[in-house]
């Protein structure tokens, strides 16, 4: 029989619709049960109370608020269906009408109903109220399960504090719940979102029973802090407990092995994985994918992917993302657009794409990349917008950034912080650079995010790499809270503008030192004052304090080792390096032989460079360094062509390697060869240190007209090195004209050196300009500029006087 809905009915649903949009026209049940038909029986429709529940897993919205209207007209006992109206409405996330529900009947309700509200309420960030009900329902007298705390649990780490979640710990205790898997488990989560690792590790050894989830719990919050040896430990002990492994185990245990002291960890995982029988699962073989790029070990991770029997998206750009973040990114890009052949890339492949083009330098792949993206899916995606930022501050485009950046609607901290490093880090940018540095830290300012400490550290290395001290230090003194990023970037401003005391005086102020950054970042700044007897003290202190000392630790000290005098202190860390295993670390290795070629150890950096089993390029580039120091020019050439040969391409720095050997033994010839080549062959826009060592290498065999033609053409402005050493090779060649152009453009360059006063007077003097040679002394003296170190052979003894130089029994001294 077909029955049309009493007006009260229609009036409770109209008012269920008021409260929840998306329902259509509700007028007509069939229609909104999509029965065909304008009537429809709803005694065929509606089934027994005992049924309601089934309703609830279909998520049928419309069919459940049909029956609830129906069992309102009808005398069936609501009392016995009020639990699972409930459940209904809270399966269907219809907060507002479960409360309703909830209010009407719940002197009739069981425990499940409270749950069902306590867990939405949870869900829709109502956690106050859910506390509410909990302490109700506390107070009328029901007992919580394990799925009234298990919701509460969870919502201490994102809207309540710690110590609410001990409250609730501490009522669970109270009860027969303390020894609830599911209860535990949900307590381990919570300790661990908030970093409280040691109550996490009291309450999951005190937990009598722990099953895969507890483990993996455990595992994943050593992982997010950081531990990841800790990790290890903890699944190694979960297999001696016999606590086999569930899937998400294995993807947490090799998110653990996130660098290259942990490869042979991920490894033994591996091998794990395979014994189990799950290598086969996709998601662990993309996890598996992951874990060797992270450790760098690309061979290994290629092998897992071609072995792999499908590929989906993730795991495509999984493995390009290896290649992408371990220097290979001419690979990733070629498997990115083979990729592309068969699957659509989503914004993390163009993001691993566009990081690809700013390691190469790639300008014409990053904007056909660029191009292929659209306005709409630059604006929903601030991550795409960074990438393509990055990229062409990597190649050399800050405007094009600027660009990019002015057309996304939203900046979040990274983007301010990418658009910041591009010009940080624009070595050839001069003032223009540090002018669109300045209007981004007033833009900042102006937005309300200057606060942030890692926009504020990002502007601090900007000023500090652009030789603004004062600046960097407002900057540092601003910021409200200061932690090791921040300091680390103050002792490197400090650095680069050659205030060493003030770092270490920065450095002994700050009480908690037990950071290897900070460490590091103190000896980094004596290795770039070249103060490697310091560096050896600084070491010495770090392991009294008990701070182990790591990769970046023995680079910058290596690094610190500039010259055969202090070649000692260079092979105290040698033999520091032997007992912290860290000598079959690549890094490591290749720092080690460029220390022994600076330090005139040639035959020792030689034999490191042969027991290498992997040569990379910084190892190539190092080794051609060592014979250019030396004067050994073809030497150097010749492991040049060998490092092509081994399929390596050179980049900038090892062409100005290969510049340096050719000027230092006069091979005009192959240096020029060699500079044509980089450009041509490589595609590589020479930079101001390609530039320097040609104006030495044609400097020095007397080639003055062509330098002044490469100065002129030069696609960078000239330094102050570039114009010393015109000057020095005018002076040497009396080549007056180029050399008093070479010295008036220092003096605007730098006004406050006196060396080029020195050599313009000694050219005056060496073509017998006297008079000429007094003048410019008597201006520099009139600057009140003073050379605290002077050749005498640079000087005409008539001058002597002017310079407060004395000759005692042929010396000459400065007074």
């Amino acid at each position: 029989m077909a029955v049309k809905l009493p007006s009260e009915t229609a009036l409770f649903i109209s008012r269920q619709r008021s409260i929840s949009t998306g329902l259509g026209d509700i007028s007509n049940p069939g229609l909104l049960l999509n029965v065909p038909g304008e009537e429809t029986s709803l005694d065929q429709l509606i089934p027994s109370p005992p049924s309601i529940g089934a309703v609830i897993d279909g998520n049928p919205l419309a069919y459940g608020r049909l029956l609830h209207a129906h069992l309102l007209k009808t005398t069936v006992d609501l009392h016995y269906a009020e639990t699972h109206l409930v459940q209904m409405y809270c399966k269907c996330s219809c907060l507002e009408d479960a409360c309703a529900v909830f209010r009407s009947f719940h002197i009739h309700l069981v425990v499940p109903a409270w749950n069902s509200i306590i867990k939405l309420q949870v869900k829709k960030g109502k956690s106050n109220c859910a506390l509410q009900f909990y302490d109700q329902m506390l107070t009328e007298g029901f007992i919580p399960t394990s799925f009234t705390y298990t919701p509460l649990i969870s919502a201490c780490t994102s809207q309540f504090s710690l110590s609410e979640g001990c409250r609730l710990h501490a009522r669970v205790n109270a009860t027969e719940l303390r020894a609830d898997v599911v209860v535990g488990t949900a307590l381990v989560v919570m300790y661990g979102k908030f970093g409280s690792l040691d109550r996490m590790r009291f309450m999951f050894d005190t937990m009598p029973f722990r099953d895969a989830l507890c483990w993996t719990a455990l595992i994943s919050a050593y992982v997010h802090h950081g531990k990841s040896k800790i990790a290890l430990e903890a699944f190694f002990l979960m297999e001696r407990e016999n606590v086999s492994p569930i899937k998400v185990t294995f993807i947490t245990i090799l998110s653990a092995c996130s660098s290259k002291e942990f490869l042979s960890a991920g490894k033994e995982l591996h091998a794990y994985i395979k014994r189990s029988g799950v290598e086969s699962d996709i998601n662990i073989a993309n996890a598996l994918l992951s874990m060797y790029g992270r450790c760098g070990s690309v061979e290994s991770a290629r092998l897992v992917f071609d072995s792999m029997q499908e590929w989906n998206l993730i795991s495509w750009n999984a493995i390009i993302t290896v290649y992408a973040q371990n220097e290979k990114g001419a690979e990733a890009l070629c498997i990115a657009y083979h990729m592309q052949q068969s699957i659509l890339p989503d914004d993390i492949t163009l993001v691993s794409m566009l990081d690809a083009c700013a390691s190469l330098g790639a300008l014409s792949d990053g904007m056909r990349i660029h191009a292929c993206i659209s306005t709409s899916r630059l604006e929903g995606n601030p991550t795409l917008g960074n990438a393509i930022i990055n990229m062409y501050g990597k190649c050399n485009k800050p405007e094009k950034a600027v660009e990019v950046f002015d057309a996304m609607k939203e900046h979040d901290a990274v983007t301010w912080n990418t658009l910041i490093s591009v010009f940080t880090n624009q070595e050839n940018g001069g003032q223009r650079a540090l002018f669109i540095g300045k209007r981004i830290h007033a833009l900042i300012a102006n937005n309300s995010i200057a606060q942030d400490v890692v926009l504020g550290t990002a502007i601090l290395n900007m000023y500090g790499k652009s030789h603004m001290l004062s600046f960097a230090c407002q900057i540092f003194n601003l910021m409200p809270v200061k932690n090791v990023v921040c300091w680390t970037a103050m002792i490197s401003a400090y650095a680069q503008n050659e205030k060493i005391k003030e770092a270490v005086s920065l450095f002994h102020s700050i009480e908690m030192k037990q950071d290897v950054v900070l460490w590091n970042s103190m000896l980094a700044a004596f290795s770039q004052n070249q103060l490697a007897n310091s560096s050896l003290i600084l070491f010495e202190q770090m392991l009294q304090e008990g701070i182990a000392p790591n990769r970046a630790t023995f680079v910058s000290s290596l690094d610190a080792c500039t010259s055969e005098v202090i070649l000692k202190d260079g092979k105290h860390f040698h033999s520091r390096i032997r007992g912290a295993s860290f000598e079959q670390d690549t890094i490591v290795e290749n720092s080690l032989i460029a220390m022994y070629g600076r330090c005139g150890s040639l035959d020792v950096a030689c034999e490191l460079f042969g027991q290498l089993q992997k040569r990379n390029l910084f190892a190539w580039s190092s080794m051609i360094a060592a014979y250019a120091q030396r004067g050994l020019g073809k030497e150097a050439l010749g492991v040049f062509t060998q490092m092509q040969q081994e399929g390596i391409v050179p980049d900038e720095i090892t062409f100005v390697n290969v510049l340096s050997a050719c000027s230092h033994a006069g091979l005009v010839h192959e240096g020029c060869e060699q500079f044509t080549s980089m450009q041509d062959d490589y595609g590589i826009t020479p930079t101001i240190d390609h530039y320097n060592c040609m104006i030495d290498l044609l400097g020095r065999s007397g080639q003055l007209d062509e330098i002044e033609r490469l100065i002129i053409n030069m696609k960078v402005p000239p330094t102050a090195i570039s114009w010393l050493t015109f000057l020095s090779a005018c002076r040497n060649n009396k080549d007056v004209r180029r050399g008093v152009w070479a010295a008036e453009s220092l003096f605007k360059v730098d006004p406050n050196d006196a060396t080029p006063y020195i050599l313009l007077s000694s050219l005056y003097a060496a073509v017998g300009r006297l008079n000429d040679a007094t003048d410019v002394i008597l201006r520099m003296n009139c600057k009140g500029l003073r050379c605290e170190t002077i050749d005498p052979g640079d000087v005409h003894p008539t001058l002597y006087p002017l310079l407060g130089l004395k000759q005692i029994h042929g010396d000459v001294f400065l007074c």
